[in-house]
């Protein structure tokens, strides 16, 4: 049992209920306030703030991701896949380091495809049931900075699912071959696959989860795969305090983060060697 398992088994408690509680949300509070003396007013309030800042950072680490339509599947033969309901979103970049087994910089240098055993994240054989069959997309990166676990010079990463316009015909062929596909099913894709689909080439920061079989793997879609051809750019999902200002918001009101932000949690000076090496385009895409 990994960490994620452990805490998996945890319940989690939605900002929005603590919120929700406070005093000044409910309506019977607000009908009987114009009954309290200035003086009870006051010292209410001073309670009602101390409280709040209690509940504040009793907030768990792990938030729910509200439900949301899913996007329109790219032209061609394509199957979308809902995202897990295990996965859990984060509720800041230190949350996210929290969880995270591996945390690194790396240049994509290969993209390969391989149906594994949905149960054990290892290449599936002949005792594999048909229903236990995925096709997987592996990605082969190429560690230029590593930042949390034990990250070789090379590692692979892998994503459940196919990719989209990349050597589709090799990803049906490696579908039929297994016998997975002569039900008429098309490519099996996540159904924001654009959060997670790299180019080789490209660098990107992977934040990971390592398990006792087959090789690393996302912590969720949102949060996971960071371009760093702008690394200070925010685009992973975050927290939902009430008091949260200053930061942009995706379209449900979640603060985003970026790859930056993880990175300094590292400390300034992580980030600073970062960047140098950032301005001198050591990460940047090759040709």
């Amino acid at each position: 049992m990994t960490q994620l398992d452990i805490y998996k088994s945890l319940g989690e408690i939605d900002p929005k209920i603590i919120i929700a509680a406070a005093p000044e949300n409910n309506r019977n509070y607000r009908q009987r306030k114009r009954w309290i003396g200035v003086g009870t007013a006051a010292g209410f309030a001073v309670l009602v703030v101390v409280v709040m800042l209690m509940l504040q950072s009793l907030q768990p680490s792990v938030i729910s991701r509200p439900s949301y339509e899913a996007p329109s599947l790219p032209e061609g033969p394509y199957v979308g896949v809902a995202v897990s309901s295990d996965w859990q979103v984060y509720r800041d970049a230190k949350s996210l380091i929290e969880y995270a087994d591996l945390i690194l910089a790396g240049r994509v240098t290969d993209i390969g495809f391989q149906i594994l055993d949905t149960r054990t994240a290892l290449p599936a054989d002949e005792q594999t049931p048909t229903y236990a069959k995925m096709l997987y997309t592996i990605y082969t990166v190429e560690v230029l900075e590593s930042y949390q676990g034990d990250a070789t010079d090379v590692i692979h990463v892998r994503i459940m699912g196919g990719m989209v316009g990349e050597r589709t015909e090799e990803q049906l062929t490696l579908m039929e071959s297994e016998g997975i596909s002569g039900d008429g099913r098309g490519i099996p894709i996540l159904e924001d696959y654009q959060k997670v689909q790299c180019r080789i080439g490209e660098s990107y920061l992977f934040v990971l989860a390592a398990f006792e079989t087959g090789v690393p793997t996302i912590l969720n879609i949102d949060q996971s795969i960071y371009s760093l051809t702008e690394p200070t750019k925010e685009n992973a999902v975050g927290q939902n305090p009430a008091d949260y200002y200053g930061k942009k918001r995706d379209e449900y009101g979640y603060p985003l983060i970026s790859a930056k932000d993880i990175i300094v949690e590292f400390g300034k000076k992580e980030w600073k060697e970062f960047y140098e090496k950032w301005k001198e385009g050591a990460f940047s895409a090759l040709k």
